[in-house]
């Protein structure tokens, strides 16, 4: 865990230093389906954290740890015992290579699993070896940078659980 913490810590910094993105009207991933909001025909659902620029709906096994705002910046970090999330808001300065390329640089040795144009995933090389999930969306003149930390040996059950929260993130 303490690998865990480090990563999170030097996520949590590299994301504060970049901003910006690339206009895309995909979703977060390909794969993913699309973010739900409540509609009329649906019980409403209850907001975990809201802000002027996110919400996330209370999501079983997640819960919020820490949020940070400094200027124009936003980091929500929540937990979901095995899985670290980091949820990030900044203005859309730089382009989404640059901030995948900073992403990378910051993480120091590791393997790229997958990039696409909105997705990065990536492992660190280390004997406890930790998956890197990163979604990028830029909407409203920021980007949000939505990143996901699981020991690489507890990823498998714990995906579904991160599929939730990602759909339980409305913009």
């Amino acid at each position: 865990m303490k690998s865990t913490l480090m990563i999170s810590t030097l996520f949590i910094i590299m994301l504060t230093a970049c901003g910006g993105g690339e206009k895309s009207d995909q979703s977060l991933n390909e794969e993913q389906p699309p973010q739900q909001e409540p509609s009329g025909d649906q019980p409403e659902q209850l907001a975990m954290y809201e802000s002027d620029q996110l919400t996330v709906f209370e999501t079983t096994g997640w819960e919020i740890t820490d949020e940070k705002l400094a200027s124009n910046r936003l980091n929500v970090m929540l937990n979901g015992d095995k899985v670290k999330a980091i949820l990030t808001v900044v203005p859309n300065e730089k382009s989404f290579d640059e901030v995948k390329q900073e992403l990378k640089t910051g993480a120091g040795d590791v393997e790229i699993i997958q990039e696409e144009d909105n997705y990065l995933s990536f492992q660190s090389k280390r004997n406890e070896s930790i998956k890197t999930e990163v979604y990028l969306r830029e909407e409203h003149n920021n980007v949000y940078v939505f990143t996901f930390m699981v020991p690489v040996t507890e990823y498998e059950a714990n995906k579904e659980k991160i599929e939730k929260l990602l759909n339980n993130i409305s913009i």
